[in-house]
């Protein structure tokens, strides 16, 4: 990295995570650092009134959104979830996103285990998962980079079940979202349906609080730029590193910036 990078660009901010400590990465290297901050979508939301329109809900029934990312490892989330709603009947209902990369054979056991359950709807994928966040009441999820970004900041807190293995990627980075009181975090194997119920049950009555209350999201982090969006901030750094790049021809392919 000092000898072949001008510059080392994060999409993160460091009051999470501090790859420049984590790592401790030489000084002339963080010298050439910088925080874009998380990418987030800014595409219009559409009025939760409207999402929830279209699934069959009022303004005022709780909705919880199960995601479990693309799908190809959310199955133990997903049957952790329902294992928690056969404890009782909630009063809710559950949207289930199971990913378009779930094996059909995993979906259909889930179909299966959903069975005699009210108030419960599978879908495979949705287009516009930020919307669905934003009218939740609740959200479980997965703690993959796009899923923490999309619930942070909407107001909708999330029950975040990361992957511990074989990989602890997810793991780390909800762990660390957690430490600043961005969403809550379950491990699956110290889990029970009971536990994760009453994670569930807690991130509703958190929303139900914030309605009317200030703007705010996360106002005990006001100080924490997490919810800037990388993009905007990549553009000016990509702006003025241009006139110090050389422009080197590579044959008739065109030019290598």
């Amino acid at each position: 990295m000092e000898t072949f990078y001008d510059r080392l660009l994060i999409y993160g901010v460091p009051e999470v995570c501090d790859p420049i400590t984590a790592y401790a990465l030489p000084a002339p290297v963080a010298a050439r650092t910088s925080f874009c901050g998380y990418i987030r979508r800014d595409d219009p939301i559409t009025p939760a009134d409207d999402v929830r329109r279209k699934i069959g809900l009022g303004a005022d029934d709780p909705l919880v959104l199960v995601t479990a990312g693309g799908g190809g490892d959310g199955m133990a989330l997903l049957e952790a979830y329902v294992q928690a709603l056969r404890l009782e009947p909630a009063g809710w209902t559950s949207l289930m996103v199971t990913g378009p990369f779930m094996p059909d054979a995993q979906r259909r056991r889930l179909e299966k285990l959903c069975r005699g359950l009210p108030s419960v709807i599978i879908r495979p994928f949705e287009r516009d998962v930020p919307s669905l966040i934003h009218a939740a009441d609740a959200v479980v999820t997965m703690g993959g980079y796009n899923s923490l970004c999309e619930v942070t900041g909407s107001g909708t807190r999330a029950v975040v079940i990361p992957r511990t293995s074989p990989r602890t990627e997810q793991l780390l980075r909800a762990q660390a979202f957690a430490r600043l009181g961005l969403v809550d975090v379950l491990l699956l194997e110290h889990t029970t349906p009971h536990d994760l119920r009453e994670a569930v049950k807690h991130a509703i009555v958190h929303k139900h609080d914030r309605r009317g209350a200030c703007q705010t999201p996360h106002p005990a982090i006001a100080g924490v730029s997490v919810l800037q969006n990388g993009l905007d901030r990549l553009v000016p750094i990509l702006v003025d590193l241009v006139p110090s790049v050389a422009v080197q021809a590579v044959g008739e392919e065109g030019a290598l910036l």
